[in-house]
């Protein structure tokens, strides 16, 4: 699946159907957009041109602190981004097991290095 992240019509359709049922640890379209401006903004504050990040890669996991007495392993909504030569792209939205932190990892963080090395 590659979803440009201008089409929120369809991302908003792929989260209904991932979060069917579920009532916690949700996301929705202003999330995933409040996500890049994030990954936007720290790139800038790193001098890194977004045209730079062209293949990089984002996995982003929902986590949240569970009650001990919670029965069962707590599962969030995460998704993960891939940024092409133009435009931000959506690549995968699932439920899967979470932990207690909410975390955005750089999955191909090494292709990027020698844009940010002091």
């Amino acid at each position: 699946m590659k979803v440009n992240i201008e089409n929120s019509k369809k991302i908003t359709n792929l989260l209904t159907t991932v979060q069917k049922g579920c009532s916690v640890r949700l996301i929705d379209y202003s999330d995933i957009i409040n996500i890049i401006n994030d990954i936007d903004t720290r790139a800038k504050t790193m001098r890194i041109g977004i045209t730079n990040l062209s293949g990089a890669e984002f996995h982003f996991k929902n986590g949240t602190k569970v009650a001990a007495s919670y029965f069962g392993t707590p599962k969030s909504t995460q998704f993960k981004l891939y940024r092409g030569s133009r435009a931000w792209f959506i690549t995968e939205i699932k439920r899967d097991y979470c932990n207690y932190s909410t975390t955005l990892k750089f999955q191909n963080e090494n292709k990027f290095k020698s844009f940010y090395n002091f």
